[in-house]
């Protein structure tokens, strides 16, 4: 497993190396069950200190992510039914939020649920949708107005501007750039994994000779990492037929088998003439279908009506 860590931050680095791997169990990338190197290997691998994984390690433990079973190593907590105490805890949650959201006593919850009406929740104001390129962040604001009637408003991380006040949605990949930025606002922070659209092989192999370069392109290197990363752990297919390499996106001027495979952000920059060139595509990310409608279950959105989805 791969896994790159910043010594220049000022977030610690067993902190780093934790947040990595569970955002790797969040996006499904580590399997229930999966074995992770021992502390030793790790340390190796990762060039870190073997006592800053060991740290790690105990602290995904202590949030039921990772098992340590001493010399049968660390793997991912295995799925499991739910426990009691699990069920106790997540009726109090959802009851507590419906009465703070939205002034619903747990009879009018129960009544919502069993009608799956949602009418006599009162409509709040706007759901914040952050993400740091202005692209990304209007296509998710764009696909929670598809599927729930919420107004989910955009809004960059780019900006200097304080966070708004209201329900604020932000997907996993910036979670510690919102906890060095606002960590007093942290918690109320609902955070969604992403992924590359599904669509994307079927939308390169339309484009692409069997032996052509897929080049991708975002002005920051860790960015481009990622895209690629994903993409190849997304589909193992396009790894392991097509070379790829990383390129800043500054110049997109075609060449003959290659296809450049833009970020968001790079797509955003581009001309209408630009994006219908058969040899540039958007890295499009969209929401876990699942973690969203968990989301919109818990904050009460209702689905979006008929027009409003033709829309």
């Amino acid at each position: 497993m791969d896994l790159h860590v910043d010594a220049a931050s000022p977030i610690p680095i067993y902190h780093q190396i934790a947040e990595a791997i569970r955002y790797r169990v969040a996006t499904g990338q580590l399997r229930s069950g999966q074995r992770l190197p021992s502390a030793r290997d790790a340390a190796i691998r990762w060039n870190v200190h073997f006592h800053t994984v060991r740290r790690a390690y105990r602290e995904l433990a202590e949030l039921g992510i990772v098992v340590i079973a001493g010399a049968r190593g660390v793997s991912v907590r295995p799925s499991a039914g739910p426990h009691r105490p699990d069920v106790e805890k997540f009726i109090h949650r959802i009851t507590r939020d419906a009465s703070r959201r939205f002034g619903l006593s747990p009879s009018d919850l129960a009544r919502c649920v069993l009608s799956g009406s949602f009418a006599s929740a009162p409509r709040k104001g706007p759901v914040y949708v952050l993400e740091c390129s202005t692209t990304q962040c209007q296509d998710l604001a764009d696909q929670i107005r598809a599927q729930f009637g919420v107004d989910a408003v955009p809004w960059a991380l780019s900006t200097s501007d304080p966070l708004p006040a209201g329900e604020i949605v932000a997907t996993m990949f910036h979670f510690n750039d919102l906890r060095r930025r606002c960590p007093q606002r942290l918690a109320a922070i609902h955070f969604v994994s992403i992924r590359l659209d599904p669509g994307l092989p079927s939308r390169l192999e339309a484009r692409m000779d069997a032996d052509a370069v897929l080049r991708v392109c975002d002005p920051d290197p860790e960015m481009r990492r990622n895209i690629a990363a994903d993409l190849v752990g997304a589909f193992p297919d396009i790894g392991r037929r097509q070379r790829l390499e990383l390129g800043d996106g500054r110049t997109l001027a075609p060449e003959a088998g290659r296809v450049h495979v833009v970020s968001p952000r790079v797509w955003g920059t581009l001309t209408d003439e630009q994006r219908r060139r058969r040899d540039i595509v958007q890295a499009r990310y969209v929401f876990d279908q699942r973690e969203l409608l968990d989301l919109a279950a818990r904050l009460g959105w209702p689905p979006a009506r008929a027009e409003e989805s033709v829309a």
